[in-house]
Order: C-alpha cells, then sequence, then structure tokens
C-alpha cells in the first residue's frame, strides 16, 4: 500500500512540474498576441488589454481534428515575462443556426476558452459561437460563461490540458510563423 501511495503522490508532483515546464517554453517559443480589454474582462482575466504569448495547432495538425491554442498571459516590465494566466482555446467545430434576430441563415463556429490559475486550476470557461452566413459572411458571435464548478467542464479543461502536455511536441511546431487570417480572434457579445 505505500508504494501505491508514494507513486500517486509522485504522479502529482510530476503535473506541476510538467506544467511549470510547458509554461517556461511557451513563453520562449510563443507568439505574441493580445486580448483585448472587453474579451480579456469577460474571460475572467484583469479589465485590461491582456498580452498572451501563443502556441497553437491547426485541425489539422490535431490529433482530434481541432484547431487550438495555448497561451500564457503574462505582465512584463520590458525586461522580463511574469506569467499570469493560462489561457486555453479549442474550436470544437461547426453546426447549424439560425438568427434569432431574422439575421439570416447558416453555421456557428462553436469553441471554448478556459481561463486558468498558474497551478492548473480552472478559473473561468466560456463557450462562444461565431455565427456565419451561408455565403461565409460574418454575422457576429456570442459568448456565455460556463459553471467552472460543473463536473463536466472541470473533466473538459483536465482532457485539454492533458492534450497539450502529454500530446505537443513544441519540435514540430513551426516557430513564430504568422497567423493566417483565418485564425482572427473570436470577438465576444457582451
Amino acid at each position: 500500500m505505500g508504494v501505491l501511495l508514494a507513486a500517486l503522490l509522485s504522479a502529482a508532483a510530476a503535473e506541476p512540474a510538467a506544467l511549470e515546464g510547458f509554461i517556461a517554453r511557451v513563453l520562449k517559443a510563443g507568439v505574441d498576441q493580445t486580448i483585448t480589454e472587453g474579451d480579456a474582462r469577460f474571460s475572467g482575466l484583469t479589465g485590461v488589454d491582456t498580452p498572451v504569448r501563443t502556441v497553437w495547432l491547426e485541425a489539422a495538425q490535431a490529433r482530434d481534428g481541432r484547431r487550438r491554442s495555448f497561451g500564457v498571459a503574462y505582465n512584463s516590465d520590458g525586461k522580463t515575462l511574469e506569467p499570469a494566466a493560462l489561457v486555453l482555446m479549442r474550436l470544437d467545430g461547426t453546426e447549424p443556426w439560425t438568427s434569432s434576430a431574422g439575421r439570416g441563415v447558416g453555421r456557428a463556429v462553436v469553441g471554448r476558452t478556459f481561463v486558468a490559475h498558474l497551478d492548473g486550476r480552472l478559473a473561468a470557461v466560456t463557450r462562444t459561437e461565431r455565427h456565419q452566413s451561408k455565403e461565409g459572411e460574418d454575422l457576429g458571435s456570442t459568448s456565455d460563461k460556463l459553471a467552472v464548478g460543473d463536473p463536466k467542464n472541470q473533466e473538459d479543461f483536465r482532457h485539454e490540458l492533458d492534450f497539450w502536455l502529454k500530446g505537443f511536441d513544441f519540435s514540430k511546431w513551426t516557430l513564430n510563423r504568422p497567423l493566417k487570417p483565418r485564425q482572427k480572434r473570436l470577438k465576444t457579445a457582451h
């Protein structure tokens, strides 16, 4: 029984070390982006423009076919970066959409944003829909805050964090490549 307990404690201690190492690699290799003040406030970050150093995968690069990013929000004095929070974004796919305001019929690109503390505890989760007409015209978006304490959201976040910590290979990621136009940040409705 003592060996099993020691193994469990060792595994629990390894995850924070793995997360800390991953954060350091993202800060070193990632690309700088900014989450605007309104989006930052809605996502559970401070109500100011928030710098985030990010790595991402296109859908074709991810083993489950979802486009996603792992970002580290940070503070900086111009010389050093001080990590402040984790920002994980995932596009889950599309679903049919009909505007309740009579603006059209099309599809919704559905995604999740997870904001977490540096120790891996979930702080906020948001579901976002970007609405597009059948012709691909952007018709705006909506976002809903989801319950952090909901076991389903906790499990979804743990799965996403595990995806990055156990399945992301920095050696296969092209560093500092420019974002493609279709990777624009999703706007949220307030």
